[in-house]
């Protein structure tokens, strides 16, 4: 190669580090130590074509790596499944049935506004402690007069009957939270012709789950799982996806095998239904411990079929692992199946070709635009003081709302938050999967609670979060992909409101996502370079929305001094 080719290329590779956000000094440095690599023989392969990828990486390796990532998945899970293990082995969730200081009773109000004579309010309690009962018969249990609900334990005959309403009205769920009240909106109250219209699927959405009506095709989803038929379901981020298999779980006599590949999702899930909506759910995975896995095998395989001792949760969560080549599991499986306790499986996370893989090609297909139109997307520029920025965006736009801020780091986590309390007198806490359980748990309790107005998070935290008045949530440092910034940022507005996303972002940010790929990846293999790949995408969306956005301004200040003139 000619001499002046050779120092074109050495540009072109100094050029590649400038844009993926490293110093020139360093990549100078990192320049000249595979120029010696190579050998005066090896010069022609200095090219971006030949080592463009090697000399990134390598000059990732030369930066100073002080940050403690968050990124490995593995380690996330495994925190996550700790965290479960720690409120089993504590017996916090509900339907412990050594610990009946930990029950969660719910209660409901009914007000009779019917057109007959009027009668002393009365309550119902759903009590999912377990003892006496499961789920399929607390909708029969009864104390004084109130509406009366018929019996779950026959789908058979169809799932649009209607649901038998005497005199009263459903008015509030009032248990450790007074969700309800606020999820349904208006007074909370439903009039006895309102529920006297509802199917079983609207009333269980009604009373268990505490909403006034269903999104966008869960209705039809619930339906036809209530009726026994395939249904295969795509639907964005927030829109309701888990409800489509937990609420006809809790209308079917027997257990729904939930399949799941992550234990982050399956913990938030868990942790959801017990202590909020007062589900019995359980899950089983190769982390728990050999007594903790006996346990709830143990309920699983009750030979007798009587009411009492079918198994006394609703909803099982495994991984695939578990149910693939785990013989033993199967057996418990079809023994569930012949004595008419298995539901049905939901397949959570699943891919677009899982029609084939479990050959259901005759399944109801309902799939839903993965636009939300209520969510604002904005990338903003970083300011040289980005804390300072941050605490000022908040204020400005974003006084006494709840949201997210997503960093890249645990490191990270901990800075912004403490500065945003102690500098902005911002109530934060931060959350990542280095902390322990028990302080993960009371994190999310206390951004749920509304106690703390923002969580800054890695993304450990987020799955299965399904608080609905998420007004913003901010990327503090870049998403590592495109596919990663939707699911993180379509946290916010599950209410259906309107929601802000928002990315800030600097060019130097980027080198911080290069190691931090480089530190969870063998920097040979091709995931690797796929990451690599998928995370130059989402520096090109950040600087085309940057580049629009500096555009539309010029173009209004320019229309400003035109005016004047």
């Amino acid at each position: 190669m000619a001499g002046h080719d050779f120092e074109m290329e050495k540009a072109r590779l100094i050029s590649l580090a400038l844009e993926f956000g490293f110093d020139e000094r360093s990549a100078k440095r990192s320049l000249d130590r595979l120029i010696s690599l190579y050998g005066d023989d090896g010069r022609d392969f200095i090219t971006v074509e030949h080592c463009g990828d090697d000399f990134l990486v390598a000059l990732a390796e030369t930066m100073e790596d002080c940050e403690d990532w968050d990124d490995d998945l593995q380690v996330a899970e495994s925190e996550a499944c700790g965290a479960l293990n720690n409120l089993l082995d504590k017996n916090a969730l509900p339907n412990a049935k050594s610990n009946s200081s930990t029950k969660v009773g719910n209660c409901i109000n009914i007000i009779d506004d019917s057109p007959k004579r009027k009668k002393q309010t009365n309550l119902m309690e759903l009590d999912s402690s377990g003892d006496d009962e499961n789920l399929d018969t607390w909708i029969s249990r009864k104390k004084g007069n109130f509406s009366t609900l018929p019996s779950r334990q026959d789908q058979s005959s169809g799932v649009g009957s209607k649901s038998s309403v005497n005199e009263g009205s459903f008015s509030s769920i009032s248990g450790q939270k007074e969700f309800f009240s606020k999820s349904i909106g208006g007074n909370g109250t439903l009039s006895f012709d309102e529920l006297q219209a509802l199917d079983d699927a609207e009333l269980a959405n009604v009373v268990i789950f505490g909403n006034r009506s269903f999104r966008l095709l869960q209705h039809q989803a619930c339906k036809a799982s209530l009726a026994k038929r395939d249904c295969f379901i795509l639907m964005p981020t927030g829109g309701g996806k888990s409800l489509c298999y937990q609420l006809p779980a809790t209308l079917k006599p027997g257990v729904t095998l939930v399949i799941s590949p992550l234990l982050s999702l399956i913990q938030d899930q868990i942790v959801t239904l017990n202590l909020k909506f007062g589900i019995p759910a359980t899950f089983l995975n190769s982390q728990q411990t050999a007594s903790q896995t006996a346990a709830v095998l143990h309920e699983l395989r009750q030979d007798t079929v009587s009411l009492k001792d079918n198994p006394s949760c609703k909803l099982l969560y495994v991984t695939p692992e578990r149910v693939v080549g785990n013989q033993s599991f199967l057996e418990v499986l079809k023994c569930l199946h012949r004595k008419g306790q298995l539901a049905g499986f939901a397949v959570d996370e699943a891919h677009c070709d899982i029609l084939k893989a479990l050959r259901i090609p005759n399944a109801l297909v309902l799939n839903t635009s993965f636009d939300r139109p209520n969510l604002k997307y904005e990338v903003v520029g970083k300011a040289k003081d980005s804390l300072k920025q941050l605490g000022q965006l908040l204020q400005d736009r974003f006084k006494n709302q709840c949201g997210i801020v997503y960093c890249l780091s645990k490191n990270e986590c901990a800075e912004v938050s403490n500065f945003l309390n102690d500098k902005c007198k911002i109530k934060t806490v931060y959350y990542h999967a280095g902390l322990a359980s028990k302080q993960r748990v009371t994190v999310q309790k206390k951004w749920f609670d509304g106690e703390v107005q923002i969580v800054c998070a890695t993304i450990a935290f987020g799955m299965g979060i399904d608080k609905p008045d998420v007004r913003f949530v901010i990327h503090n440092t870049m998403s590592k992909s495109i596919e990663s910034y939707y699911q993180e940022s379509g946290r916010a507005g599950r209410d259906n409101c309107t929601a802000v996303c928002i990315a800030l972002y600097q060019k130097k940010d980027f080198s911080r996502v290069v190691c931090m790929l480089r530190n969870g990846k063998d920097c040979k293999s091709r995931s690797f370079k796929t990451a690599m790949a998928q995370a130059q995408k989402m520096r090109e969306y950040c600087e085309l929305k940057l580049c629009k956005y500096k555009l539309s301004k010029g173009q209004r200040l320019r229309q400003m001094r035109r005016a004047r003139k």
